[in-house]
């Protein structure tokens, strides 16, 4: 398993052939609100090879819109069922909200 620290929060996992983001954040500007990060993220994911989006919570410093753009519709998006929050762009086909102590088998 290789796990790469992009920023923030975002980890790129790679683990038996698949590839894991999660809590996106990789566009600038880097502030959301009184959030603020210092420098700017490089674009360092090819966004074509992830297999599977992990996301913490809906905060737009976890979940970003201009991120999620550039990613495939056609990834599985795994986030917490108390955040009814849906990225508009894209719309993901496979979004999956688990509640507490739940667990759900992915096979990409």
């Amino acid at each position: 398993m290789k796990i790469t620290m992009l920023g923030h929060a975002t980890l790129l996992i790679e683990i038996d052939g698949k590839t894991i983001l999660t809590d996106p954040w990789l566009t600038d500007p880097l502030y959301f609100g009184r959030l603020r990060h210092r420098g700017s993220f490089k674009p360092i994911v090819d966004f074509s090879d992830i297999d599977i989006l992990l996301v913490s919570h809906g905060h737009d410093d976890h979940f970003d819109p201009k991120t999620l753009s550039q990613m495939s519709n056609s990834v599985p998006v795994v986030i917490c069922k108390a955040y009814k929050k849906k990225p508009v762009k894209p719309v993901f086909m496979k979004y999956i909200q688990l509640k507490k102590e739940r667990s759900v088998l992915l096979t990409t």
